[in-house]
C-alpha cells in the first residue's frame, strides 16, 4: 500500500510538471461579439471559446479580457480536459457613450493550484461603439428672450421653411433680420432678402466642445455628453421630418475632419450616429475658429443650429456675425454665461434657467 501511494505521488508530480511545461501548447482561444454598434444600456452577447488540442489536460486556465489597455471586463477560471472545448456566453452592456476597444486578452495556465504559471497575450481588433442617449429637449431646455412662451423646440427647426429668392432694396417695413449686410455694404444702401415658401428645408449643426480659449484646458465632461445627446435628438427629429441636415464639430476622433455634408437617409443617419459615438473630448480648434470655418465654407443651409456646453465671451461676436448670414440661427447652451449677449434675432435655449 505504501508503494502504491509513493507511485501515485510520483505520477502526480510528473503529470503536474508536464501540464505546467506544456500548459499553453495547442491551447486556442476565440471570441465573437453579437453587436458592434449599441445604444447606451443595450445588452449584447460575448461568446468565448477555449480549446485544448493536446493529450494533456490543462489543470488551471485563467482568461482575462480587457477594455482598453488595463481595465478587466471579464475574468474566468477553468480546467480543460484533453481535446476539450469550453464555450461560454455572457451578457454585457455599456452605459456611457463612446468607443470601447476590446483587444487584449491574457491567457494564463499552470499547475493544479495556479501558483507556478505562464501567461501569453492575444490581440484582437474588436471594438464597440455606444451611441449617445437621446435628450428630452422640450423638458430639459428652457427658451430665453423674446420668444418665451412657445412650447416646442422642434417648431423652430422643423417648421415650414422660407427660402431666399433674391435681393431687393430695403423699404422700411421688412424685419431687420432680413437685411442682407454683405449686399448692403457692396451697394452702399440697405438690401433685404426676398423670401418665398418652400418645403425644401435644410439644417446645419455646429457642435462645439471647447469651453476655453486655450485648447489644453480641461472640459466639463458632463455637459459635453449632454451636447452629444442633444445632437442625437436633433438628427432623430430631422430624419422623422425628412429635413436634410449636415454637421461640423471641433471634436476629434471622427471621420472627414469633423464635417458631414447635408443629406438624409439611413446611411447618412448612421454615419452621424457613428461620429457622435466615436467623438472624444480633444478639440481640433477653438469655438471661434469653428464658427469662422462654417462661415467660410459651409453656409449652404438656411438654418444653423449651434450646440455648445457654454458660450465663451470671445465667441459672442462671431455667433452674432454668423446669424447675419442665415435665415435662422438657433443656439443651445448647457450653461447660461454670455447667452444674453447674443442678438435678439437668435433663438436661444439653455439647460435650465437657473444656470443664467
Amino acid at each position: 500500500m505504501f508503494y502504491i501511494f509513493i507511485i501515485i505521488i510520483i505520477v502526480g508530480v510528473i503529470l503536474n510538471s508536464l501540464c505546467k511545461k506544456y500548459a499553453l501548447d495547442k491551447v486556442h482561444y476565440s471570441r465573437s461579439i453579437s453587436a458592434k454598434y449599441v445604444e447606451c444600456g443595450e445588452k449584447f452577447n460575448i461568446v468565448t471559446s477555449v480549446e485544448n488540442r493536446k493529450m494533456l489536460p490543462v489543470t488551471f486556465l485563467q482568461v482575462k479580457e480587457y477594455v482598453g489597455e488595463s481595465k478587466i471586463y471579464n475574468c474566468s477560471n477553468m480546467m480543460i480536459l484533453p481535446y476539450q472545448r469550453v464555450t461560454r456566453t455572457y451578457e454585457k452592456s455599456l452605459d456611457k457613450r463612446g468607443r470601447y476597444y476590446l483587444r487584449k486578452v491574457d491567457i494564463t495556465a499552470g499547475d493544479f493550484i495556479g501558483i507556478d504559471v505562464v501567461t501569453k497575450s492575444q490581440d484582437f481588433e474588436d471594438e464597440i461603439i455606444v451611441y449617445p442617449k437621446p435628450m428630452d429637449i422640450d423638458n430639459d431646455m428652457d427658451e430665453i428672450g423674446e420668444f418665451i412662451g412657445e412650447t416646442s423646440v422642434k417648431r423652430w427647426i422643423v417648421e415650414d421653411p422660407i427660402v431666399t429668392m433674391g435681393i431687393r432694396e430695403y423699404t422700411g417695413v421688412e424685419p431687420e433680420k432680413n437685411i442682407h449686410w454683405p449686399s448692403s455694404l457692396r451697394t452702399g444702401q440697405l438690401m433685404v432678402r426676398n423670401f418665398d415658401f418652400t418645403s425644401d428645408n435644410s439644417v446645419f449643426i455646429i457642435l462645439n466642445i471647447d469651453e476655453n480659449k486655450d485648447l489644453w484646458i480641461g472640459t466639463d465632461e458632463e455637459n459635453i455628453e449632454k451636447c452629444y445627446s442633444l445632437v442625437r435628438t436633433l438628427i432623430d427629429d430631422f430624419e422623422e421630418a425628412k429635413v436634410k441636415y449636415g454637421f461640423i464639430t471641433n471634436a476629434t476622433g471622427i471621420n472627414k475632419n469633423g464635417y458631414v455634408a447635408p443629406s438624409l437617409g439611413e446611411s447618412h443617419y448612421f454615419e452621424m450616429l457613428n461620429n457622435l459615438g466615436t467623438a472624444c473630448s480633444i478639440t481640433s480648434m477653438n469655438f471661434t475658429s469653428l464658427i469662422n470655418t462654417t462661415i467660410e465654407y459651409h453656409l449652404d443651409c438656411r438654418t444653423i443650429v449651434i450646440v455648445t456646453p457654454v458660450i465663451p465671451a470671445e465667441s459672442v461676436s462671431e455667433i452674432n456675425k454668423l446669424a447675419s448670414y442665415v435665415e435662422k440661427n438657433i443656439v443651445f447652451s448647457m450653461r447660461g454665461e454670455n447667452i444674453e449677449k447674443l442678438d435678439d434675432n437668435i433663438v436661444k435655449f439653455v439647460l435650465g434657467c437657473e444656470n443664467i
